[in-house]
């Protein structure tokens, strides 16, 4: 016969609210409430590996080149060119 060998006790602080939620969802699943918890600990494999929309990065570096062109000749003490530095704050703002 095979025992399950209980280890810690682990508390959860959850408002009011938080825990009619989690006995409610637990309940749906035919689950006791420490059991969904363990079960989404541990079962659960979260996504980390994002794409990164290729159009996005062409994007940012067309600005960020359009940037380093200003800061260069700021730096110089040349003037910039305000309506490249609109063209940036409007592709900046299309971002959004």
């Amino acid at each position: 016969m095979s025992e399950k060998i209980l280890g810690r006790a682990v508390s959860v602080w959850l408002n009011q609210s938080e825990e009619e939620r989690l006995k409610t969802k637990a309940q749906s699943f035919g689950m006791k409430p420490s059991a969904l918890l363990k079960k989404a600990a541990f079962d659960y494999a979260p996504n980390i590996t994002k794409q990164t929309d290729p159009k996005l990065l062409a994007a940012l570096a067309r600005i960020g080149n359009n940037l380093n062109q200003l800061a260069r000749k700021a730096n110089r003490g040349g003037e910039y060119d305000p309506i490249q530095l609109e063209h940036i704050r409007r592709e900046l703002e299309g971002l959004k």
